[in-house]
């Protein structure tokens, strides 16, 4: 009977030792769920932005460009200070690069068929 305790013991240690065991085990399973399911739920990001128009904006919040699309290709406006078109490049069947006043006029032009310098 003297050696009875003694197995106890060593059985209390040993069921001690493997509740520790699949402590750290479940704790590690649910960290590492918690893992997968963030990184599955940060992974459903849009890498793409649709819009019929986007709009450039300074420091200022002032605009400084336009891109737009439509059925014939797209055409980037870019703006003065006071917002009105400098300049323009259009992307269609017959492209076109242009520089204009800040009146909307147009003094220079690059693209199809020919080249084109106008002047005020």
């Amino acid at each position: 009977m003297s050696g009875e305790p003694v197995n106890q013991e060593l059985r209390i240690g040993r069921l001690e030792r493997d509740v520790r065991r699949m402590r750290v085990a479940a704790v590690g399973g649910l960290g590492l769920g918690a893992a997968v399911a963030l990184s599955a739920y940060g992974g459903q990001t849009h890498q793409v932005v649709r819009a019929e128009v986007v709009e450039l904006l300074g420091a200022g919040g002032v605009r400084q460009a336009t891109l737009s699309a439509d059925s014939s290709g797209f055409i980037l406006i870019l703006l003065d200070a006071s917002g009105r078109p400098a300049g323009s490049l259009r992307l269609t069947a017959e492209p076109w690069l242009s520089v204009e006043t800040g009146r909307g006029h147009e003094v220079a032009g690059l693209g199809f068929p020919k080249v084109r310098n106008l002047r005020e």
